[in-house]
This record gives structure tokens, sequence and C-alpha cells, in this order.
């Protein structure tokens, strides 16, 4: 949605989408999904950055306690309503 409200404020103020994603993706676009207010307390650990430091599917996977990123990265939440919240703001 913020994407297309930029995109369209962009055409209207410029009259053309000539450098439209360069500006998107120097500003909002190039952030994290997980800086966004409603997805901010589920950001990476930084031990979770670090290539080929992948720590095993948790147990809790099996319960629905857990959320699959697009990346394949798992996250693990105290109960399936809390992993619920998360994929409802996420749009997983």
């Amino acid at each position: 949605m913020d994407q297309r409200k930029f995109y369209t404020e962009w055409r209207k103020n410029n009259k053309t989408f000539e450098g439209a994603e360069d500006a998107w993706f120097a500003g909002a676009g190039g952030k994290s999904l997980f800086e966004s207010p409603a997805l901010k307390q589920y950001g990476t650990n930084v031990v979770d950055q670090i290539p080929g430091q992948n720590r095993p599917a948790p147990a809790a996977a099996a319960t629905g306690n857990s959320v699959t990123l697009p990346d394949g990265r798992i996250k693990t939440f105290p109960n399936a309503a809390a992993a619920n919240q998360f994929k409802k703001a996420a749009g997983l």
C-alpha cells in the first residue's frame, strides 16, 4: 500500500515515473519489513543475519508456534495466537 501511494504521489508531482523506483528504494522501499511499527517487535537477531550461522528449527515448529519467513528462516513465538498475529501483520 505504501509503495502504491508513493508512486501515485510521485507521478502527481513529477508528471512521470522516471526516477520513482530509485527514490522509492532510497527511502521507505529500502527498509526492512521488520522496521515497520507493526513488525518491529519481531525483528531479527544479529546472529540470525550471519551467513552460515543458521540455527536448527526449534521443536516448537511442529506445534504451530512458528512461522517460516520467505527467506527460509523460522521465527518461533510463545503461542499460536502470537504466530498468527505476526503472519497477519506480515501478510504471510
